[in-house]
């Protein structure tokens, strides 16, 4: 896979907690960074706990009118 160079701008905080994930693990930051995305990536699609109890409310709301 072919790397593209990108520009972020992030706090000094999640820089540090970066740099310390990549320090333990043991990995380089931009696959910490990588990881990162497709993780949160494969959960955006899903309901929040909320969403989800909001969406059963309505159904049951349709069903019952």
């Amino acid at each position: 896979m072919a790397s593209i160079k990108v520009t972020f701008s992030l706090d000094e905080e999640t820089v540090s907690q970066l740099k310390q994930t990549a320090d333990r693990l043991r990995r380089a930051k931009s696959q910490v960074v990588r990881e990162a995305i497709h993780e949160y990536a494969a959960r955006a699609d899903r309901l929040s706990e909320s969403e989800r109890r909001r969406l059963l409310k309505e159904l049951d709301e349709a069903l019952a009118a």
